[in-house]
């Protein structure tokens, strides 16, 4: 306690209110602008299951395709994507639907964050991965699907190293001073 009876937390409170609503702020404009790209990538992830590549045997109605192991490979990453950017989608559900207290900010909305960016990161790897199969089972030569490969072993470490700051302060938020609030 200080000389006003007031105890750390309460100080913390009266002198940064501002800051807890700039950050709840910051935080809702973020999930909502990461809700479009997980809804796109979910939307992606399950049509192509009905798109498939090579189409569908008339006669059967199965997918022509379908006894190549790409195939099977397409199918699996495909549902790894839609499974993903789903569990992204409801991730920021709960964290557009938070209280945002000081609390809250504290370790349950870094948690969410960085569960949310986490999967939203690996379902557009895995999109990706699915549209180099794809090409893998349409071109008879291999050479766009290397090339495309190639880029895609480049280009993903660029990517995941844009998420690092995000994902650092979300962690460092969660190991910070936990007893502050006590």
């Amino acid at each position: 306690m200080n000389s006003d009876g007031l105890t750390p937390g309460e100080v913390f409170t009266r002198g940064h209110s501002r800051l807890l609503s700039v950050s709840a702020k910051w935080l809702k404009d973020l999930a909502s602008q990461l809700m479009v790209v997980a809804a796109l990538i979910a939307a992606i992830a399950f049509a192509a299951p009905f798109t498939v590549p090579g189409g569908w045997n008339q006669e059967t109605g199965s997918p022509l395709f379908m006894h190549k192991r790409l195939f099977m490979v397409f199918i699996i990453l495909d549902a790894i994507s839609f499974i993903l950017s789903s569990v992204s989608i409801l991730v920021l559900i709960s964290i557009l639907t938070s209280r945002y207290t000081e609390r809250d900010f504290l370790e349950d909305l870094p948690k969410k964050m960085v569960v949310c960016l986490a999967t939203l990161m690996y379902a557009l790897l895995t999109v990706l991965l699915t549209f180099l199969i794809n090409l893998f089972i349409f071109n008879q030569n291999k050479s766009i699907g290397i090339f495309m490969g190639v880029f895609l072993v480049i280009v993903s470490p660029f990517f995941t190293s844009l998420q690092d700051p995000l994902f650092l302060d979300m962690r460092q938020t969660m190991n910070g001073h936990r007893s502050f609030f006590s």
